[in-house]
């Protein structure tokens, strides 16, 4: 798929989103790349002046990634797990157009990378149902990409 009709996709798709996902998503950038190399590029310029903060390249099959900080939330200070505040996820979700076949993946790859942005973990997201065939060229053993807070899809 090319970047342009990916684009499209993603707009679409982002646009139809209830309104209170959209209102945590409001800082979260959304990028849709032709390539790897590109998206990481992107992604380097992005986090250009973070301390301690190195994105190696993104696997050759990436589909999407989420870098930044996710939603968190904390819990009441009795422990009762009464939320008393919300501190809404920033940072990118890339897709890599040229790594998604189609538009059922490309959905699927945005809705990924939005768990990670609301603090799901990996387990948390496939348990939705929201499972995207991983990279397995330069992930780490967790599959983990260093300085990336999701691993590539």
């Amino acid at each position: 798929m090319d970047a342009e009709q990916c684009s499209i996709l993603v707009q679409k798709f982002v646009s139809g989103l209830p309104k209170p996902i959209a209102k945590q998503l409001e800082d979260v950038e959304l990028l849709v790349c032709p390539d790897t190399a590109t998206a990481t590029a992107e992604l380097r310029e992005q986090m250009e002046g973070e301390d301690g903060k190195e994105l190696e390249a993104l696997p050759d099959d990436t589909k999407g990634v989420f870098i930044g900080e996710p939603m968190e939330s904390e819990e009441d200070a009795d422990g009762d797990g009464d939320m008393e505040t919300v501190t809404l996820p920033s940072g990118i979700i890339v897709i890599v157009a040229s790594n998604v076949k189609d538009a059922d993946e490309v959905v699927l790859v945005v809705l990924h990378e939005i768990g990670h942005a609301l603090g799901m973990d990996e387990e948390e997201v496939k348990a939705l149902g929201l499972g995207v065939s991983p990279s397995t060229t330069g992930a780490s053993d967790d599959g983990s990409t260093p300085g990336a807070s999701s691993p590539p899809v």
